[in-house]
């Protein structure tokens, strides 16, 4: 066994030396995904006065420091956006709210550094590694792999139990009762639950699937219209239906988007406005669950949890609406989950806190559907859409649940260079257009 201690510290120096790499998006994917991949998850190392070290920021030191050393010249990509500011701003929220809540300046300036780390950090790096057309191609050609080399091993969880995690580091990270299914059991490997692998299973099925099909087909042929099978076995391994409806909104999505591009706002904009009636005292939407309930009791029983969860907090989060409860659990219901990613904002940050921390993923959402457009009918337009139909699905469903995992922060953040690479672009003939390919189905 690992002391999952040892495995934290000792990846900083690795993916140090992942960005030795003379393609620095290579050794910044290699970094990222394998830390996703095979770090010890639910645990952290606490430090006096400076942000814990766990699996979501570790990797920015390394990758940051194997920038300064190796690849020091990629600071000069780096361009000023208002998507900076957003960041800025949630981290002076992240400081009132403690100040708001006697909590001192101390913690304030603590929590903003944390949140600077576990969130800024990544994105300013993924802005300068994987901000440009093949980088970009790199990073999501990588998701696909992770997918496919996942599969085996989620496969072997399946059938003889979630363990993986506890032979290499001696502990289970997350409920074990909540990862059995029937006879056989939900895989996790080394991710924080089993519905996070679910969803990297569906968006890697849906990368080899459509976007990216056309490049896997480049490289393997007539095989590469069948690579998607590969997580698409894993991702029904995970026998869970949020991912697999995550799956079927992506690939309907996707080909919504390309045709009415306003599908992508009206997705997130509807997920916010139920919210907002809850809180308002109405109740909208809890007839689905009595119709889920005649299909599966277990599911429809899932999701009235969450959805209960909404009125349980509501006068929790009235009584400090502004700026929230701040987080150390403050404000939180004895015994109580809460699976709700924009719920849990709420109670600790407010209001004001919630809406800085989403204006930025609308901002990269709106920035991944303006380039689409902007470059529809070419390769890229194609990625546009997919990364743009992701995000959006994503910002929903964290009305009721978790969604917005750390490989979908780095694509977002590498569509905003791209982004404004094109503003500054009058012309994009030169972009690869997207013609039949000689072997196989037309991407």
């Amino acid at each position: 066994m690992i002391p999952f201690e040892a495995a934290l510290i000792a990846w900083i120096p690795i993916s140090f030396l992942l960005m030795a790499d003379r393609d620095s998006a290579r050794g910044f994917t290699l970094a990222y995904l394998l830390a996703i991949l095979l770090l010890p998850a639910g645990q952290k190392i606490e430090f006096s006065g400076i942000p814990d070290l766990n699996k979501e920021n570790v990797t920015g030191f390394g990758v940051l420091l194997g920038t300064i050393v190796f690849h020091p010249q990629l600071f000069d990509r780096y361009r000023f956006s208002i998507a900076d500011l957003l960041i800025g701003a949630t981290m002076v929220m992240f400081f009132l709210t403690s100040l708001t809540n006697g909590f001192g300046a101390y913690d304030g300036v603590s929590q903003a550094l944390e949140f600077f780390i576990s969130f800024g950090l990544p994105v300013f790096l993924a802005r300068i590694h994987i901000g440009t057309l093949q980088s970009l191609r790199t990073f999501l050609l990588a998701l696909v792999i992770a997918g496919v080399a996942c599969a085996p091993f989620a496969l072997w969880e399946w059938r003889m139990s979630p363990q993986l995690h506890q032979y290499v580091y001696g502990y289970f990270q997350h409920v074990f009762a909540q990862h059995m299914r029937g006879g056989a059991y939900r895989p996790i490997l080394f991710f924080s639950h089993g519905l996070a692998l679910g969803r990297f299973f569906a968006l890697a099925t849906f990368l080899a699937l459509m976007p990216m099909r056309r490049d896997l087909i480049a490289y393997l042929g007539k095989l590469g219209n069948f690579v998607f099978l590969a997580p698409l076995a894993g991702l029904l391994l995970s026998q869970s239906w949020g991912p697999v409806m995550l799956f079927v909104l992506l690939c309907a999505g996707y080909w919504t988007i390309r045709r009415r591009y306003a599908f992508a706002y009206v997705v997130p904009v509807a997920a916010f406005a139920w919210a907002f009636s809850v809180m308002a005292g109405f109740n909208p939407g809890y007839s689905i669950v009595n119709q889920i309930s005649a299909v599966n009791a277990d599911r429809a029983e899932s999701l009235g949890y969450r959805l209960d969860a909404w009125q349980e907090y509501q006068s929790i989060i009235a009584n400090r609406p502004l700026f929230g409860h701040g987080g150390w659990g403050h404000g939180r219901i004895s015994g109580r989950a809460t699976d709700s990613e924009v719920l849990i904002y709420m109670l600790q940050r407010g209001f004001m806190g919630t809406f800085t921390y989403y204006a930025w993923w609308f901002c990269a959402l709106h920035m991944a559907i303006w380039s689409f457009r902007r470059t529809k009918g070419t390769i890229f337009g194609q990625r546009g859409a997919a990364l743009a139909v992701a995000i959006s699905l994503c910002i929903a469903i964290t009305v009721v649940d978790a969604a917005l995992d750390f490989h979908i922060l780095l694509a977002a953040s590498g569509i905003i260079p791209i982004y404004q690479w094109l503003q500054r672009r009058p012309r994009i003939e030169s972009l690869p257009k997207i013609v039949p390919h000689p072997i196989g189905l037309q991407a």
